[in-house]
């Protein structure tokens, strides 16, 4: 029955996915792979919707045959993730104003807000000449507007029935201003994140091997400040090896992210005579999210290493440290698996 099941779902994907993609054979059987995987099944489950896995998993994985020239890094639950869940960090502040919502209702007003706003506002208001600091106030202003003396009162009550809070008296403007501030700049710090403990090493090693680095989010510019102010991590990165969604007008999984990125690095690298195909075969992109990570590079036939740390994703084991999909995909459970992967330990 679960077989019947999952398979009918995934025929029902099957057809449109292979008109609309680009994706290698192997990785468009995997993406429809991950239209079921929503437990915590491995790939070689896949038995259960075909005579045989996906992938023939090899039993021993031997490091690529080339050392990279370029690794090329998520940001956010790659390098750094909240040292408390977002909510619990809102709450902390807010309740020293009298305000402590839910997790539910905190999920719920953020999101609500933050389309609305970014709706209005492509791209954190980029182009209408809003700051990034004055975006992020005006989604705060907006997420508390029960508490919004800025606010008219059938505006306050309407947003209170929203979330079932009821009545809320508005905070002073005074009041209001700081705790909007306090929360704006609380997460423009490491207060509110901290890097995880296998990144340093990694960065050691790609440096000692004379590879180079950059950092490739889907993220606004405070970012910038986050990785070489607040994580001091500038002996790895500078400006100019921070590459942002919020700077190059283009998003991930859009390819054409990645081949920007590639496009610099490759002038101010290794000049514009380099070949392209070489740089894009021994570039390799690290992330932690299957479709804007994986399947993004993918499309460019760019190498990529899923991160895997928690065992979410479905491909990994608990306990499992690297996987191999194919040439061209890895998953791992910590970045200290890359030095050993990348052939770190062999002769330069």
């Amino acid at each position: 029955m679960l077989a019947t099941q999952l398979s009918t779902k995934l025929c029902q994907t099957a057809a449109h996915s292979a008109a609309t993609t680009t994706l290698p054979a192997t990785h468009l059987l995997l993406k429809l792979y991950c239209t079921w995987n929503h437990t915590s099944r491995t790939i070689e489950d896949s038995h259960l919707l075909f005579d045989k896995p996906l992938y023939t998993v090899p039993t021993k994985i031997t490091p690529i045959p080339a050392k990279p020239l370029l690794v090329t890094l998520d940001a956010y639950d790659t390098i750094y993730t909240p040292i408390q869940s977002i909510p619990v960090q809102y709450n902390a502040i807010s309740s020293k104003y009298g305000i402590n919502l839910s997790v539910s209702e905190i999920k719920f007003r953020f999101g609500k807000a933050f389309k609305m706003l970014f709706t209005q506002y492509p791209d954190y208001g980029k182009e209408e000449g809003i700051s990034i600091y004055q975006f992020w106030k005006m989604v705060l202003a907006e997420m508390y507007t029960p508490w919004n003396p800025n606010k008219s009162d059938s505006e306050r009550q309407k947003a209170a029935m929203d979330g079932q809070l009821g009545e809320r008296l508005p905070l002073s403007d005074v009041c209001f201003e700081k705790m909007i501030h306090e929360i704006t700049r609380h997460f423009e710090t490491k207060q509110a994140y901290r890097i995880f403990n296998d990144v340093v090493p990694f960065l050691n090693q790609c440096q000692d091997n004379h590879v180079k680095m950059c950092v490739a989010s889907n993220a606004e510019a405070t970012i910038m400040k986050l990785i070489l102010k607040e994580f001091e991590l500038h002996p790895y990165f500078t400006p100019q090896d921070v590459f942002l969604s919020y700077n190059l007008g283009v998003h991930k999984p859009d390819p054409k992210f990645f081949e920007i990125i590639l496009q610099q690095q490759m002038m101010r690298h290794f000049g514009g005579g380099f070949d392209w195909r070489k740089l894009i075969d021994r570039t390799w992109h690290v992330g932690d999210e299957f479709e804007k990570d994986t399947v993004c590079v993918s499309k460019l036939g760019i190498g990529s290493i899923l991160i895997d740390r928690d065992y979410s994703s479905g491909f990994l084991k608990h306990g499992e440290g690297v996987k191999r999909i194919d040439d061209k995909f890895y998953v791992v459970d910590s970045l200290d698996k890359l030095g050993w992967l990348f052939g770190f330990k062999r002769n330069n």
